[in-house]
């Protein structure tokens, strides 16, 4: 690879040029990675851009910095976020032609481009400096302990810092970002069902499968979505009645709730460390393992999307009213080993395959098919195990005998089953949703009904109500009652199939804005 110029002046002396295959996290590149936006000098690799990297055949060496201190590490050049979008819109191209991406190298490395301009896009303009910042704040509060500890444990302390520095900086890129309005986000659903479906019978059908065209779709909802969660998870409730195959749907609704949750814990965990200004070394290393860098959303992402393939393809037309005896019982034992089989062809992480495996297993061991306990789950496994029982217990499907209202399956899960679940990411959800989640219908005291539309951060018992029946059943002109500003009160969640009965018509008017 010729140098491309790199506008620092930096010495040659500092810069080895390394196969790829020696590329490790925490490498920082001297030049320009052509084909890969965003990877430009400065840049500081992570596992899965190294990844990427590999996958590349057209890269057989890279060239990384020799550095010593983080001052040392040039910055590269800031783009503002309108340059990168109309990079993008040069770059893209329609789905249809985007699918051969699953089988066309060439294709595959053209979405690879796109995939890396759409994450610089989402980590926005000053990510270095926030990066930098978060990490020099952390220094500087642990300065003392480092000095006392030894090389080995100082390295990997060290690990830990950046890895946490760089979630803290891709959520405040995150929160920049407005996301779709409602309606457009239901809209767009359909679009990214359509391409789910594509990909899983890609899977079935080709020997050899290039994941881009899937890394493409969970960037896309992550900059579709921005900090607008609790929209996110009002979009979800749509695939309850709105799908064209049921299990694409569900594997869509339980990507929402993973990525809302995973990204409201990774707020909740910032906003902890920047807050204990007295918290020990020890507790802040503990608790910046459960951050999650915006790689770590996108591969989260996919491992949801991809958690129930085998199901897809065992049962293509599977229905949520679908009852096939002991055959049923046995593709339910072994949907997630055989899952991770058919993922383990796309390249992907290995924490990725991990989680597809272990989507039912719980944290005291009693879930299946290893009863696996949590020193041994992937990094995705706590947040898709809920995200994932979470949906089987508030929608219809074939897997449990009866559903709830999102109310009441949340307070089983604190009242019932809270030994099973990780108690951070509960309480994620919950900040996300509020104790009555978005989606649930409820009868106040005034005697009307509403859904649950947004929620109040400071009282999560009281949220924001979208009203659309009175009290003699009538559809009313939809307005907003947030219960925080109000005297009304919450009677009782309703069940969805008595609101199906009192709307007489599919719930898709609850959508409009």
């Amino acid at each position: 690879m010729e140098p491309s110029g790199n506008g620092f002046g930096m010495s040659q002396q500092n810069v080895q040029e390394i196969e790829k295959e020696g590329l490790k996290p925490g490498h920082v590149l001297a030049e320009d990675v052509p084909g890969f936006p965003g990877l430009r000098p400065g840049y500081v690799l992570s596992v899965d851009d190294i990844a990427r990297i590999k996958r590349s055949d057209k890269l057989t060496h890279v060239k990384i910095l020799l550095i010593e201190k983080p001052e040392n590490i040039p910055i590269s050049p800031i783009r503002p976020r309108s340059e990168i979008k109309e990079e993008i819109k040069k770059l893209d191209i329609p789905d249809l032609d985007k699918r051969n991406a699953v089988t066309d190298k060439d294709l595959a490395q053209r979405v690879e481009q796109l995939v890396g301009l759409k994450k610089e896009y989402i980590r926005g303009e000053n990510h270095p400096e926030r990066m930098e910042a978060h990490k020099e704040e952390s220094l500087k509060h642990f300065h003392s302990t480092l000095k006392t500890i030894h090389t080995h444990q100082k390295e990997e302390t060290l690990q830990v810092i950046d890895s946490f520095a760089r979630s803290a900086a891709d959520i405040d890129g995150l929160s920049e970002l407005e996301g779709l309005e409602l309606q457009e986000l239901v809209n767009k659903l359909d679009r990214y069902e359509r391409n789910i479906k594509f990909f899983i019978d890609a899977v079935q059908l080709e020997q050899q499968i290039l994941p881009a065209f899937i890394e493409e779709i969970v960037v896309d909802f992550i900059n579709d979505v921005g900090f607008g969660l609790a929209r996110a998870l009002f979009s979800a409730i749509s695939k309850i009645d709105r799908y064209s195959n049921y299990i694409i749907a569900h594997t869509l609704q339980v990507m929402i709730v993973s990525l809302i949750t995973a990204i409201e814990l990774s707020k909740m965990i910032t906003e902890k460390a920047a807050k204990s200004a007295h918290t020990d070394l020890n507790t802040f290393l503990a608790i910046s393992r459960k951050t999650y860098q915006l790689d770590d959303f996108i591969n989260l992402g996919i491992a949801a999307v991809l958690h129930d393939i085998d199901i897809k393809i065992r049962v293509p037309d599977l229905t949520y009213s679908y009852n096939g005896g002991y055959e049923w019982e046995s593709i339910i034992d072994t949907h997630p080993t055989n899952g991770f089989h058919l993922v383990k062809k796309l390249g992907l992480s290995f924490d990725v395959e991990r989680a597809v495996f272990q989507h039912h297993e719980r944290m005291d061991g009693s879930g299946y098919p290893n009863g696996t306990l949590p020193r041994f789950f992937s990094k995705y496994t706590p947040v898709i195990m809920f995200a994932e029982h979470y949906i089987e217990s508030t929608t219809p499907n074939p897997f449990v005998n009866k559903f709830s209202s999102p109310r009441t399956a949340l307070v089983d899960i604190l009242s019932k089953e809270r030994h099973q679940f990780d108690g951070d990411i509960i309480y994620a959800f919950i900040r996300a949703a509020s104790m009555f989640p978005i989606g649930t219908w409820l009868l106040m005291s005034d005697g009307n009904i509403g859904i649950v539309y947004d929620i109040n951060k400071e009282l999560l018992e009281r949220p924001i109500v979208k009203v659309f029946f009175d009290k003699n059943l009538q559809k009313v002109t939809p307005f907003m009652e947030d219960l925080a500003k109000s005297n009304v009160q919450i009677v009782k969640p309703i069940d969805l199939s008595s609101i199906r009965k009192i709307a007489g018509t599919p719930l898709t008017f609850i959508y409009s804005n």
